[in-house]
Formats: structure tokens, sequence, C-alpha cells
């Protein structure tokens, strides 16, 4: 059958998704087909292994061991859907804060750009947090001190210096302003590679970027929806609501 669909790779595909019970094969209208041997244990689906890829939760997906693996993602359904979710939803906090810094810098308004920092750390950090499936999150206000929660790693040892450097940048000038938005910029792109968000579009600098950065949510959102799992915050479900009208944009 495999051959004959000029997809000569399928069949090993198919006999393994059948192996771990993610489809069934039937004949030609006669009801499935189930091997049997005489005197042993019934056949049924086998269980993968739990996956040691880590992060756990990427923008795609879930993570694997290799790029035909088919690994147990070591959460829940209902967790894995709400952080995800949560991931994609602190790219797009990320770069509304962002928006909002570079206006308060044009502005001179030194305590809300500030603010607007802190959001950008925060919000990158919580995607950080749910990429590695830690669902609920903590608090805003405690997420540089919970990135303890992450495992030991190259990337993840450079985040949490980063983070703690970030939390406490100032910005009392044009110059210190300049300097922090070229850190953050730096420290999301780092976030971003580190979690599998490195593509993640320009939410509001276009009509363009806005359509695609509603296809990655509506993907999970609609998932998330039918486990009943916790949308990550009120906006989300106001994207739900408005069928993604686009908040505004990004004016020159």
């Amino acid at each position: 059958m495999a051959d004959a669909s000029g997809a000569p790779q399928a069949g090993p595909q198919i006999a393994q998704f059948l192996r771990f019970g993610l489809v069934k094969v039937a004949w030609k209208g006669e009801g499935p087909i189930v091997p049997a041997m005489p005197l042993a244990a019934p056949s049924g689906p086998v269980t993968p292994p739990p996956s040691i890829a880590r992060p756990i939760v990427t923008v795609g997906g879930a993570a694997v061991g290799g790029a035909e693996g088919i690994d147990l993602v070591p959460m829940p359904a209902r967790r894995f859907s709400a952080a995800a979710m949560t991931l994609v939803w602190s790219n797009v906090l990320v770069e509304n804060a962002r928006e909002d810094l570079t206006g308060a810098l044009d502005r001179e308004q030194w305590s809300v750009a500030e603010l607007s920092a802190r959001r950008i750390l925060r919000a990158a950090l919580r995607g950080v947090l749910s990429a590695y499936g830690v669902n609920p999150l903590p608090a805003d206000s405690e997420v540089v001190r919970r990135l303890s929660l992450l495992p030991a790693g190259v990337d993840t040892d450079e985040i949490r210096a980063k983070a703690r450097h970030l939390a406490t940048l100032p910005i009392a000038s044009t110059a210190q302003g300049g300097a922090a938005l070229t850190a953050l910029d730096d420290f999301v792109v780092l976030v971003r590679h580190t979690i599998g968000a490195h593509s993640f579009p320009s939410s509001f600098d276009s009509s363009d970027g806005w359509r695609q950065t509603l296809e990655i949510g509506y993907d999970w959102l609609r998932l998330g929806a039918h486990l009943d799992a916790d949308l990550p915050i009120d906006e989300a479900s106001d994207l739900l609501s408005s069928g993604g009208a686009q908040p505004h944009l990004a004016t020159t």
C-alpha cells in the first residue's frame, strides 16, 4: 500500500505507529488486523520511553530525541498544552513590552522604560520556564528567583546569570536606555534559541507578522480549549473572542 502510493518510506512508519497504538489497520472493511500467537500475551500498544530531550515544549510542539523519534512526553496532556500556550503568549508579551520600551525611550520616560524592560525580562522567563515544563508558573515577581527550577546546562546557566543582571539594570538616561535595549534584545535571542522559538514573528510590526502570530497561537489555543487547559492570561481569552483582531499596528 505504502509503495503503491509513491511513498516508499511510509510502510515502516505506519508499522511503528501501529505498534504504539497511534493508528489502526483494517483489511478491506473486514475489521482490524490484530497479530496473534498461541500461548502468548495478547498484543497491544507499546508505551514509548519518556523523552529526555530538554526543553520539553517548543513553539512547534514537543521535543523528541531525534528526527524520527516517538517519545512519551513526560507531562500530562493538560499541563503540556497549558505550558505551550504560555510559551507562545510569552513571546507575544515580549514583543508588546519591547514596543512600549522603545516608545518610552523616545519620550525619555525613564520610569516607564524601566517597567517595560522588567516586563520584557519576566515575559521571556515565563517562556523559558514553560518550555522546561513548569506549569503553573510562579508569580512574575518570582520568576528570576525561580530559575533554580531549570536544569544545569550551558544555555540555562547563561540565562540565569544574564537574568539576574538584567533584573537590576537602571534606566535613567538615553545611554542607559540604549544599552538596556541592546542587552534585552540579545537576551531574547538567547532565550528563543534555547526554547526553539527563534523564528517567532515580530507580532506588532505588520499585519503579516500578526497573522503569523495568530496561526501559531490558534493551533495551541484550540488544543488547550479541547483539553480544558488554563489559558495563560485573560488576553488569550480575548484573542479567541475577538476573532484575532490586532490590538494595534506599529506606526512610522
